[in-house]
């Protein structure tokens, strides 16, 4: 079912309501994380961004073309993770939300949305649909799950328009950024989205690393190509939150 598409459509899905949260609460701190003001979101923004999600959920994306499918299911996890915060915070991390005795990973895989009468948990539409479907490994650059080790969240929509240079630019604002890798003197440590999904960036270590290169800018690049192995793996779950951690009130991002 994920796979039907229209090549020829025209239509567009209207993200303009969550462009419109995205820029009353996403904040840039001082070492380049974008972050949620969760706890100043009013009750009217908050059913405003649930009205979005209703409207999603509403459509048809059988009728769209292929950039605008993606753009829509990036959109639907990222809004949605972020009105899972919204209902459940104050929580120092998304993993802290839950609802089942002994749930170890959080809301991921609680039924979260439903889609052409199909209900599916975050996890569904990460894996079933967006890596099943696409089969691009940048979406990882694009999905936020509402964590500081997260690629960060973008101020605005994902829209069909400029798909391709955004995705290049999330890559290459991750692996720059100082949250892709870390260098000890034992080698080097890369954040654990290259070891959950290694198959898409190649699998091996040496293939995952020329994927690293490939958006990295002439520095990075230097460091990156003195590896061959990776020798562990890190993340920081902590919840990307202004008010959480050091440096966190940064601007406001436009």
């Amino acid at each position: 079912m994920w796979e039907i598409h229209d090549p020829n459509s025209r239509l567009m899905v209207d993200h303009s309501a969550w462009d419109y949260f995205l820029s009353r609460y996403l904040r840039r701190d001082m070492r380049g994380v974008n972050r949620i003001a969760y706890r100043n979101v009013t009750r009217d923004d908050y059913h405003g961004l649930l009205g979005y999600l209703q409207y999603l959920q509403s459509l048809d994306v059988r009728t769209l073309n292929r950039s605008e499918q993606l753009a829509y299911w990036l959109n639907l996890y990222n809004a949605r993770t972020v009105a899972l915060v919204v209902c459940h915070q104050p929580w120092l991390s998304i993993r802290q939300i839950k609802t089942k005795f002994l749930d170890l990973v959080g809301p991921f895989d609680d039924k979260a949305v439903t889609v052409l009468g199909k209900t599916m948990t975050l996890t569904e539409v990460e894996n079933d649909v967006v890596r099943a479907v696409f089969k691009e490994p940048r979406i990882h650059y694009a999905l936020n799950c509402a964590s500081v080790g997260c690629p960060n969240l973008q101020p605005t929509a994902w829209t069909a328009a400029n798909l391709n240079q955004r995705l290049d630019g999330a890559a290459y604002e991750f692996i720059n950024s100082g949250r892709a890798f870390k260098v000890t003197p034992f080698g080097i440590k890369l954040s654990s989205i290259y070891k959950w999904y290694a198959d898409d960036f190649g699998k091996e270590d040496a293939a995952v690393l020329q994927h690293m290169r490939r958006y990295a800018n002439p520095q990075t690049r230097q460091t990156l190509c003195r590896y061959n192995m990776v020798m562990h793996y890190f993340y920081d779950w902590s919840l990307n939150e202004v008010g959480k951690g050091s440096n966190l009130y940064g601007i406001l991002l436009p």
